[in-house]
């Protein structure tokens, strides 16, 4: 709605800027985990929200076509990043045995996609509310989330991955 009634674009573009989002975020998979691999899991998760901030920012300021293009490749990258990093930072986070630890992150991840829904749901219904009173309000109040969310991602340390010697299970050989 923002977009078709506050930006005045075409429904059609809309869908099309949309394209380019799922487009983007296949690309950016690639260069994401190189990325993350260089500066490290906790850089990774707060250049992803780095560049979340400025998608926020772009779209609200948005004039034309091309604008929210480079604001969806800006999102696509920020959720590469995160989807990379995030998890990562998780799985290393938890200190239990191997069968354990799968477990204890499924678990974890279960509850926080679940809660991620429920909250988004909320969210989207409040945001119908505020968006009558003023349109950018809706857009500000992300903006702050996702401001949060780059402070606590400040917060997170590196993960230190203590690196096994390799037993006989782990090596396969090229017969197997």
């Amino acid at each position: 709605m923002f977009l078709t009634q506050i930006k005045k674009i075409d429904i059609s573009a809309v869908v099309l800027i949309d394209t380019f989002y799922a487009l983007f975020l296949v690309l950016m998979q690639v260069p994401g985990t190189w990325i993350v691999e260089r500066i490290g899991r906790r850089r990774g998760m707060i250049l992803g929200n780095i560049f979340n901030c400025l998608y926020l920012i772009t779209v609200i300021n948005s004039i034309n076509l091309t604008s929210l293009i480079c604001a969806e490749l800006m999102c696509s990258f920020a959720f590469s990043l995160k989807n990379i990093a995030e998890p990562a930072i998780l799985n290393e986070s938890i200190e239990l045995e191997k069968e354990e630890k799968s477990k204890m992150f499924a678990h974890i991840q279960g509850k926080a996609i679940s809660g991620y829904y429920i909250l988004s749901a909320v969210s989207m219904i409040v945001s119908g509310f505020i968006y009558d009173i003023n349109p950018y309000y809706p857009m500000i109040l992300s903006l702050i989330v996702v401001v949060v969310t780059l402070l606590m991602s400040m917060k997170f340390n590196e993960p230190v991955v203590t690196q096994k010697s390799e037993t006989k299970e782990d090596k396969l050989s090229l017969k197997e």
